[in-house]
């Protein structure tokens, strides 16, 4: 009966967040860099309001969204206004499906994004965490270019690719661990 009882209380109990972080970080672009992807390594950082969404955090335990919507096969919260990896406003979301490829933890974050949005993303990409792996997008055309640009530290991923969406064509940015990035779509 005891470990019965340990049991459901080690499942309902609430897990310790850290709130470890560094920011604001430093005016040297190399210490900053390293500082960037060392928050990444946890969590993604909103840095507007000082919040850390530490990767593998049980969903219901997500803070710092603006608005949470349950639809028939998914839960998505939804961040608005956010400055992310040293200033960069966006919107993005964290979605848990009720079928198939879901997780039981946090990892990953997404959000469709203009071809405007994505040069400017990718400016401020390398200027403050380093080239990328991996470019082959092709933003000078006015078509949208099948391609991919990605980032890769200490199994942390941040991913901009070319994504299909609602008849047309984005881009869509991936950020979290590496395996949450590449397992889903």
């Amino acid at each position: 009966m005891k470990l019965i009882t340990k049991i459901i209380s080690a499942i309902f109990k609430k897990p310790k967040l850290l709130n470890e972080f560094v920011f604001p970080y430093s005016n040297n672009p190399e210490q900053k860099k390293q500082q960037i992807w060392k928050n990444l390594e946890s969590g993604l950082l909103i840095e507007n309001t000082q919040t850390l969404l530490l990767w593998k955090t049980p969903y219901n335990f997500i803070k710092g969204f603006n608005r949470k919507e349950k639809t028939g096969d998914r839960t998505t919260w939804y961040f608005l206004n956010c400055n992310i990896l040293d200033g960069f406003e966006l919107q993005f979301e964290a979605v848990k499906w009720k079928y198939g490829l879901s997780r039981e933890k946090f990892d990953y974050v997404y959000s469709i994004i203009s071809a405007e949005i994505t040069e400017s993303l990718i400016k401020h990409l390398k200027k403050n965490i380093g080239l990328p792996k991996k470019e082959n997008l092709n933003l000078d055309s006015k078509e949208y270019y099948e391609g991919e640009c990605i980032w890769i530290q200490n199994k942390i991923k941040i991913k901009i690719s070319t994504a299909e969406f609602h008849g047309g064509y984005a881009y869509k940015l991936k950020i979290g661990t590496e395996e949450a990035v590449d397992e889903y779509i």
